[in-house]
């Protein structure tokens, strides 16, 4: 196995200098030893702005869709076989309204079933199993 210019690295470990001329080596493997050295020797803000990935004046943020423009997901019109406060049950499926999402099924020896759960008088939490007919 051939040696990399990382393993050369003339810093000791645990200090910001390692982890630059490390970085450095990874980062741009086309310079040379000198180069990378001289670099992490002569570090100040102003190399940091030079060699960073991004510059200051690229807009990141082009083309990216805006909140308003994303589609909010919502539970599917059809099939639906009940709504209540908490769900919305179709035969293959339970959308919850708490979490915006539809639930996983789990498995067991009897069917998949959906933990579902209500509260009591005392506001404690009852878990029932929900079994999806397929």
């Amino acid at each position: 196995m051939a040696k990399t210019k990382q393993y050369d690295n003339p810093y000791i470990s645990g200090t910001q200098q390692y982890n630059t001329y490390r970085y450095f080596c990874k980062r741009y493997p086309d310079k040379s030893y000198e180069e990378i050295k001289y670099i992490v020797d002569n570090w100040s803000y102003k190399h940091k702005r030079h060699y960073g990935k991004y510059p200051k004046t690229n807009n990141n943020t082009s083309g990216k869709p805006t909140y308003k423009e994303l589609e909010y997901p919502t539970y599917d019109q059809d099939g639906i076989i009940e709504i209540d406060e908490r769900y919305v049950y179709y035969v293959d499926k339970v959308w919850s309204k708490g979490q915006d999402r539809y639930l996983k099924p789990l498995n067991s020896s009897k069917g998949q079933y959906l933990l579902i759960y209500n509260k009591d008088l005392n506001d404690n939490r009852k878990y029932r199993k929900y079994y999806i007919k397929t």
